[in-house]
This record gives C-alpha cells, structure tokens and sequence, in this order.
C-alpha cells in the first residue's frame, strides 16, 4: 500500500515524490 502522513503535502508534492522514489528502485 501507499503511505500517505498527513503533513500537509499537496497532491502535486507527493506526485512527485512518488516519481522520486519510483526512480530509486
């Protein structure tokens, strides 16, 4: 599943995040 804190982080933020992370794997 996905972890989603809510830390105020906007849709856009945890996007690219996501990606960021995607591109570590």
């Amino acid at each position: 599943g996905t972890l989603m804190p809510d830390v105020g982080v906007s849709p856009e933020e945890a996007r690219h995040m996501a990606a960021y992370l995607y591109s570590l794997e």
